[in-house]
Parts: C-alpha cells; sequence; structure tokens
C-alpha cells in the first residue's frame, strides 16, 4: 500500500511537470524557511515554516469528490515548492520544482 502512494506521488509529479513546463524534483523533505517538511507533518507545522502559501489548490478525484489540498510556496526566482495535503491536514507529498 505505501509503495502504491509512493508510485502515486511520482507520477503525479511527472503528470504536473508535463503540463506546466516545469520540472519536478521529488523527495521526501524539502526545506520551507528556516524548517524541514517531510510527509507526516501537520499542516500547522507548514503554515508556521512557512506562512500562507501563495495558491492553494484541491485535489479532486473524478467525480469531483476532494481528496487534498495541494499548497505552492514560491522560493525564488522561477522556483516553488509544492507540498500535498491529505484530508485529515497531513502532509503526505513535497517537491521542489523549477521553471523552465
Amino acid at each position: 500500500m505505501k509503495a502504491l502512494a509512493i508510485l502515486s506521488v511520482a507520477l503525479f509529479a511527472a503528470s504536473a511537470s508535463a503540463e506546466t513546463g516545469f520540472t519536478a524534483s521529488s523527495s521526501t523533505t524539502v526545506r520551507l524557511g528556516s524548517k524541514v517538511i517531510s510527509a507526516g507533518d501537520s499542516r500547522q507545522k507548514v503554515v508556521d515554516a512557512g506562512g500562507e502559501p501563495a495558491r492553494r489548490v484541491d485535489l479532486v478525484n473524478g467525480l469531483g469528490v476532494k481528496l487534498g489540498e495541494r499548497w505552492a510556496y514560491k522560493t525564488g526566482n522561477a522556483r516553488y515548492t509544492i507540498i500535498e495535503f491529505r484530508l485529515d491536514g497531513t502532509v503526505y507529498g513535497v517537491r521542489d520544482v523549477i521553471g523552465q
């Protein structure tokens, strides 16, 4: 089950890169401000580290059911940190994205 979740995140990162023209660097942790964010962290820890995100997007399935949220933080010139949350507010995916 855990392997399936990891595969899903990797496939999502690849599809997001192809759709947006960005390259994604997938990892298990990212630095946001002065803190390290990783899978399992709370929404509050993310807000404490980076404040409010530049953008929030609901993650929905094909039937329109909300599965979670994706937050984007601008972390530099054409650089973003993407953090994805489950409905319970825990982080399940993190990655840094660099525009081309």
